[in-house]
């Protein structure tokens, strides 16, 4: 009906002057009229869509009031306004029934055509307000079935006021039997979990919220919008429940991909660091007696030096892995500065030499004390050493000082160690300075590979720094510069002097005859460090597989078990528990030789009974000085 002088009335009067009186006023005010004389006629007149009832309420075969609830029960004409018209007078009562089977409004003829007519237009602006409304929620759930995503709208107490077809699949309800139940309700239902009821507004809160939980075998991430009247306070919220399932599969796997880049790592490293302990250990042997010939001479010096920088490649290659995934625990210690930074120069003295530079060395009088793992700021200064050796020409200068500052003031704290390496080598480029730090970044990449390198000593530099709670700068004014790298790193509170350490005994230095159990599966491997431990003056049995090492240690009750991880039929760890349960091995020492490295390795050999967990390669004066030690602390 689009005006409303074009519309339609049913007028349904027994009496026929009564029914023309009432059809002429309706008429001459532009409407169309169609009649029934009685109860019957009306209903089947009905089906023709009138606008408006005008309904007589004394009809001779069924009552007014019968008419009326017929034609709004019936879905299909419950809409249509009903005015009821009587000649005779009606009690309220009757009124009041009238109204309750459905009438929308009462006039007593005789009526004035004014006030017919104005009710008539009351009814109609009624009807169309209705009829709009209802378009725009058609038009609006319409939309909402649309959304892809499952959406409700929930009241101040948290029942469901509107959800959209979406919403019930997810909760595997019908939308009636949705509308008005209390959100958490239907979603414990669903879920299986209380906690995980996304309800997370209530009380005096308004702020949005979001969680993810499953559904069956799915997984959604539900967010929650609160809804805030007029006065700011809460009146309901809306609720989305976004189906992330392939995006939860697709971070599963990336774990699963992450969790086997992590053991081909492992295994990676033990399969290099078996045949590099070998080439090692037979290097070590070489070394301990000096060629007549100066090409051999010139031959073990290469093949150690090279052994050192294959190893240093896979711990630091191993090491970024780690640290990316926030995987390095620091082993924190006091420890002096001096000390570290002499076995950083040790450890780099090798590719110095090789490069002929001239390195110049100050460290400070007085000990300065850090709170730190002193492996790890080993592997930091000599990083940086052997960063200036490579990309210094042959025959430059490196510089490396320590020293510290702040801390002397009253109530500034101990203040920062500072080591500064500095050479006056090839620079490094303006627009390379602010990345030099980032992974695989290195300041010249020429065709040669003349450096070497994998462009990732640096990025471990910094990441170890910062977790010792310190800082790396580095410095260049550009190409053919040089280069300088400042560490800071917090110093710790010097403690009160203690007692002056005991003198050494006459006979330490002299190592006792210790009787070893070496087990490893690269025989190549093992005899060589049985060589070098027989030669440190030990006496040693060799074995190849965890059951008979285990043999082998009841029989002989070693001192010492030198025990390899990847062992064929048993691995080490197994091993080293059942040796645990011996009663007789009880003071034998475990320690395990090994390519695993990663920290949850260190860790399991610590549960099972490892003394000491080395990796491979380990250097045959490391371990001897390594045996002399826990003895001589016996």
């Amino acid at each position: 009906m689009s005006d409303r002088s074009q519309a339609t009335i049913l007028n349904v009067d027994d009496d026929e002057a009564d029914r023309y009186a009432t059809s002429r006023i309706l008429q001459q005010k532009g409407f169309r009229v169609i009649e029934a004389a009685t109860g019957g006629e009306a209903l089947l007149r009905v089906a023709e869509g009138p606008d408006l009832i005008v309904l007589d309420v004394h009809l001779p075969d069924i009552h007014g009031f019968e008419v009326c609830r017929q034609i709004k029960t019936d879905p299909a004409t419950a809409r249509i306004p009903i005015l009821h018209l009587s000649a005779t007078f009606l009690d309220s009562q009757s009124q009041v029934n009238g109204l309750d089977n459905g009438a929308d409004a009462y006039l007593t003829q005789p009526v004035e055509p004014p006030v017919l007519i104005a009710t008539v237009r009351a009814l109609l602006r009624m009807r169309q307000a209705e009829a709009a409304a209802q378009a725009a929620a058609r038009q609006w759930q319409t939309t909402f079935d649309v959304i892809q995503n499952g959406a409700c709208l929930l009241d101040r107490e948290g029942r469901i006021v509107r959800c959209n077809q979406a919403m019930a699949e997810i909760l595997g309800r019908p939308s009636g039997e949705i509308l008005g139940r209390a959100f958490c309700e239907l979603l414990y239902r669903a879920t299986g979990s209380l906690e995980a009821c996304p309800l997370l507004y209530g009380g005096e809160s308004g702020d949005d919220g979001s969680t993810d939980l499953t559904v069956g075998d799915r997984w959604y991430l539900v967010t929650v919008n609160p809804l805030l009247n007029e006065d700011g306070q809460l009146a309901g919220a809306i609720h989305i429940m976004t189906d992330i399932t392939e995006r939860k599969r697709a971070e599963e796997a990336l774990k699963e991909a992450d969790c086997r880049k992590d053991e081909f790592l492992a295994m990676l490293a033990h399969e290099l660091r078996n045949p590099l302990a070998a080439i090692a250990s037979a290097v070590q042997l070489l070394c301990r007696r000096k060629s007549d010939v100066p090409a051999l001479d010139l031959a073990r010096e290469v093949a150690e030096r090279q052994v050192q920088h294959m190893t240093c490649l896979l711990d630091d290659l191993l090491d970024v892995s780690r640290i990316t995934r926030g995987k390095i625990e620091l082993r924190k210690q006091p420890v002096d500065l001096s000390t570290v930074v002499d076995h950083a120069i040790q450890t780099s003295s090798s590719l110095i030499h090789a490069q002929k530079h001239e390195l110049s060395v100050s460290l400070p009088a007085e000990p300065l004390q850090l709170e730190a793992d002193p492996d790890r700021l080993v592997q930091i200064f000599s990083n940086l050493l052997n960063n200036a050796a490579k990309y210094t020409p042959p025959g430059g200068c490196i510089w490396l000082t320590a020293g510290s500052e702040g801390g002397k003031a009253p109530g500034s704290g101990p203040g920062q160690a500072v080591v500064r390496v500095r050479d006056n080598g090839m620079g490094i480029s303006p627009e390379v300075l602010s990345h030099v730090f980032d992974l695989f970044v290195q300041a010249h990449r020429s065709m040669d590979r003349s450096q070497g390198g994998l462009g990732i000593g640096l990025t471990l530099v910094k990441r170890l720094v910062e977790l010792h709670g310190g800082s790396v700068e580095a410095h260049s004014t550009g190409p053919d510069q040089g280069s300088e790298f400042v560490v800071r790193l917090p110093l710790r509170p010097m403690p009160a002097p203690g007692p002056s350490p005991a003198a050494p005994s006459a006979t330490a230095g002299v190592p006792a005859r210790r009787r070893i159990l070496l087990v490893d599966d690269n025989e190549d491997a093992a005899r060589l460090m049985a060589l070098i431990l027989e030669m440190g003056g030990h006496e040693v049995r060799v074995v190849h597989d965890g059951p008979t090492a285990i043999a082998a240690a009841v029989e002989d009750r070693p001192d010492v078990v030198l025990l390899d991880i990847g062992l064929p039929r048993m691995d080490g760890y197994e091993v080293a528990r059942r040796l645990r349960q011996h009663d007789s091995l009880a003071r034998t020492i475990l320690i395990a030789i090994t390519g695993y490295g990663q920290e949850e390795d260190r860790q399991r050999s610590e549960e099972v009974g490892f003394a000491h967990h080395l990796v491979k390669p380990v250097a045959s004066a490391d371990l001897l000085r390594l045996l002399a030690e826990m003895f001589e602390a016996r």
